[in-house]
């Protein structure tokens, strides 16, 4: 039988590494039109992990800005998006092999991220290296994506509120307490264990993985992975 009910996999810094680029691109983006000054060091400690409008009024408050959502979604989502197409992205070391292991067990798996859905498909698509090794994402995750920025769900607040956790165990029927959540940020894993799921924190692809696993703990983590090929079910 499966371990878990349901298996909840982040995506950015989890499954793919976009915050390699997706952060310094953000940041210039900050820094270019909105004159904002913001360091790696500062939205790593500060607002790694959240998205939206909730990001931009935690940003507002603090920095005395006045940045709206609906004109910075657009702006950031086409300046992502060439990134993307252009370069494509990495994934995370041992990913590929991790989930044709887990879904061989008959492991109930989805995708909860903060991204929207026009970006969480996208990433799915250019992540690099998934036909040689036979894993083809797109179609692994079709139909079992969870977004916390999603128009279909205007209601539903992105982590680390736990409404995108708490929608995905309702659509399975599964009772939180057999969720596991797989999380680098701590808004994802305040946002997993608020909703009531077990939570792994992930530190793969972090510039400083002890002081993330310290912080992925003291949100609730119980278990830290630093790679992939040290996940195992049973």
């Amino acid at each position: 039988m499966p371990a878990w009910a349901l298996l909840a996999f982040d995506l950015d810094g989890t499954l793919a590494d976009t915050e390699s680029f997706s952060v310094p691109n953000l940041l210039e983006l900050f820094a270019t039109h909105y004159g904002l000054q913001l360091t790696a060091a500062q939205w790593y400690a500060n607002y790694h992990g959240m998205s939206g409008p909730s990001l931009l009024a935690k940003i507002n408050a603090e920095h005395g800005t006045q940045l709206d959502w609906t004109e910075f979604a657009p702006r950031r989502q086409a300046a992502l998006e060439a990134v993307i197409r252009d370069h494509g992205i990495e994934p995370m070391p041992g990913v590929f092999q991790m989930l044709r292991r887990t879904v061989a067990c008959g492991q109930q798996i989805a995708l909860v991220s903060n991204s929207n859905p026009t970006r969480i498909a996208l990433t799915l698509e250019y992540i690099n290296g998934q036909r040689q090794h036979g894993v083809l994402l797109p179609a692994l995750f079709a139909g079992h994506i969870f977004s916390g920025t999603d128009p279909a769900h205007p209601t539903r607040a992105s982590k680390p509120a736990p409404d995108v956790y708490v929608a995905a165990a309702a659509f399975y029927q599964a009772a939180p307490a057999q969720c596991l959540a797989l999380e680098d940020s701590v808004a994802g894993a305040r946002a997993a264990v608020a909703a009531g799921f077990t939570c792994w924190g992930y530190t793969g692809a972090a510039t400083e993985p002890d002081t993330l696993a310290e912080n992925l703990r003291a949100a609730g983590a119980s278990h830290i992975i630093a790679h992939w090929d040290d996940f195992r079910l049973t």
